[in-house]
């Protein structure tokens, strides 16, 4: 990202800020900022992986819903679970890091819904609510 400031002799300048080094300024004014990954459990690579920045008070279901378009795969096919609780997208509602007790670095389990594990997707008996 780029900004152009003025110098103290009313000059103009571009200043090259790093959306890393934002970030980092950020997280540690608001230390309600934190890191959460979303991490698929089938897989072992590295690009199974995203890491998103956010507020404790942000709504989940938007970043579950970033997630999959981000992955290029329908949020509808994709389940999530923390601490062995599952969370379906469409049941978050207003659920945040804060309420589900989530911190800073804590992993998000993505589980890919396919015809032979419905079943045991629409349990709901250890759904987070």
């Amino acid at each position: 990202m780029e900004v152009i400031e003025k110098d103290k002799t009313n000059e103009q300048r571009k200043v090259i800020i790093f959306v890393r080094d934002v970030l980092t300024y950020m997280m540690k004014e608001n230390p309600e900022m934190l890191q959460i990954v979303f991490e698929e459990n089938d897989s072992e690579t590295n690009d199974s992986r995203v890491i998103f920045t956010i507020h404790s008070l942000c709504k989940l279901k938007f970043y579950c819903n970033l997630y999959a378009k981000k992955r290029g795969i329908s949020d509808k096919s994709l389940r999530f679970s923390y601490k062995g609780k599952m969370m379906f997208p469409s049941n978050m509602g207003g659920e945040t890091p804060t309420t589900l007790g989530i911190r800073d670095n804590d992993v998000i389990m993505v589980h890919h819904q396919s015809d032979s594990n419905k079943e045991n997707m629409t349990d709901t008996s250890n759904l987070v609510r």
